[in-house]
């Protein structure tokens, strides 16, 4: 893999190799190659010249995937549909969740009961550094949002575990405050609950929720009772907990950040 870059630094375009000569590719441009680290500059259409050796890490490549998981998945067998999309052969998707982190990376599906299979170009420890990052092109919780990986120091894909984080670009959320409030279940990273009436706690089921996650929350009613409320997070929930019992239905917006 190579990765170009303009001469500001800026990433603008992803090879799977250098050619032979830079051709169309802007004069001007680094490539970095992944599995030398070497780093080459295109002098015109015709030239490359070797600008330095083995130093890698001018960037990180920017990739795409079409969806990314939101919990574990089998990859023997991940099924028809990812994050809510029917999944086509070829696709690309991003395991970012994996029970066994070493699992985590870019995959290519290959049908619902048949293994996916690593991206080529990125299934070796030259080619996944800390601080790549990965676009995610649609899905019903992580549409628009990118992916970095939080790895420091080199890695050995499918040993090394590989924490993929989400930046949380998504706008994506889900109303579960209807009704008369109470324990619900919503599967985005953002969204509205309530504690019922004359209740104390909620509890909000998420897979996106961790026992080191932080949950951002904004009361969105005023209440007599409440003087004070705590949030916990835990492993696929948070609970709130408010001081007394409420007056009435005391719905509030959430945001959880997966540290």
């Amino acid at each position: 893999m190579a990765i170009t870059y303009c001469p500001n630094g800026n990433m603008i375009g992803l090879s799977t190799d250098r050619p032979a000569t830079p051709g169309t590719i802007p004069g001007g441009s680094f490539f970095e190659e992944t599995d030398t680290q070497d780093i080459w500059f295109a002098q015109n259409s015709t030239t490359w010249v070797l600008a330095a050796a083995g130093v890698g890490g001018i960037g990180r490549r920017l990739l795409d995937a079409r969806v990314a998981t939101t919990a574990n998945v089998t990859i023997a067998s991940p099924g028809a549909t990812i994050d809510g999309k029917a999944m086509n052969a070829g696709d690309v998707f991003l395991a970012a969740f994996q029970t066994a982190g070493a699992e985590n990376g870019l995959y290519t599906w290959n049908g619902a009961a048949v293994p996916a299979t690593r991206v080529a170009g990125y299934d070796n420890g030259t080619e996944v550094h800390g601080g790549d990052l990965v676009s995610i092109n649609t899905g019903d919780a992580f549409q628009g949002d990118v992916f970095v990986l939080a790895l420091d120091g080199a890695a050995t894909v499918g040993t090394t575990s590989l924490p993929f984080q989400s930046l949380r670009l998504s706008t994506s959320t889900t109303d579960g405050s209807g009704g008369a409030g109470g324990n619900v279940t919503i599967s985005t990273i953002s969204g509205r609950a309530a504690v019922a009436s004359g209740a104390t706690a909620v509890t909000v089921t998420s897979p996106f929720c961790l026992a080191t996650s932080i949950v951002m929350l904004t009361p969105l009613l005023i209440d007599a009772n409440v003087a004070k409320y705590q949030v916990v997070p835990g492993a696929g929930s948070f609970v709130v907990t408010v001081n007394a019992a409420t007056a009435a239905k005391w719905p509030f917006m959430f945001t959880i950040l997966r540290a």
